[in-house]
């Protein structure tokens, strides 16, 4: 190869070789600049996948927040927060004014099925799964158009979306306790705090 070289720079004037040479370099040069290219622009994909990912855990951790303070706030009025979990008159009124029940029961199916596969093992989980999946089941599974109305109908009267979920947590739960034929009375039985006040009394 080397010879090869040597005999076609032996054809060639000197400026010719300089030029191929400055092209082989050339070419050498941008191929690795590629490379780095090419590196740099995967970093930036994974930066902004990882700030994507940051964005959404403080955005899902501020809905936490919110939910607990909701559902502990002394001035809840839709929900009593102590357990197990009651829906008050109010709560009662709301739910009955936007047909809750009837929603529950018309997409019971899925409802049941979003539970099952989270496995709540006694009346307690079942009622912390509940709650925890009322907002997801407003969401995902109520058509836009009942959705709609809900949200109108909370405009309307002042009140907070995160206000009418925990209405949707309860009946619920309810209903999956009386189809796994558990009783709402049983729900304090496996209450973490409940035992625990439980033993400090001992």
């Amino acid at each position: 190869m080397l010879d090869l070289f040597i005999k076609i720079a032996d054809q060639l004037n000197g400026s010719i070789v300089v030029l191929m040479l400055i092209l082989i370099i050339a070419f050498l040069a941008i191929f690795k600049l590629g490379k780095v290219i090419s590196q740099y622009d995967g970093f930036c994909k994974k930066q902004d996948k990882f700030d994507n990912s940051i964005d959404v855990i403080k955005e899902d951790i501020h809905s936490i927040k919110a939910r607990v303070d909701i559902i502990y706030n002394r001035h809840l009025d839709t929900v009593k927060a102590h357990s197990s979990i009651s829906i008050t008159e109010i709560g009662k009124e709301i739910s009955s004014a936007n047909k809750l029940e009837n929603l529950v029961t018309k997409y019971w199916e899925k409802i049941s099925e979003k539970i099952k596969e989270k496995n709540p093992s006694n009346p307690y989980d079942i009622q912390t799964v509940s709650m925890n999946l009322a907002s997801e089941i407003f969401e995902d599974i109520f058509e836009d158009e009942e959705k709609t109305v809900i949200k109108k109908y909370a405009f309307d009267s002042g009140r907070n979306l995160l206000e009418i979920y925990p209405i949707i947590g309860v009946i619920v739960r309810d209903r999956y306790l009386k189809e796994v034929g558990a009783s709402l009375d049983e729900v304090d039985k496996h209450d973490p705090k409940v035992k625990t006040d439980a033993k400090a009394e001992k």
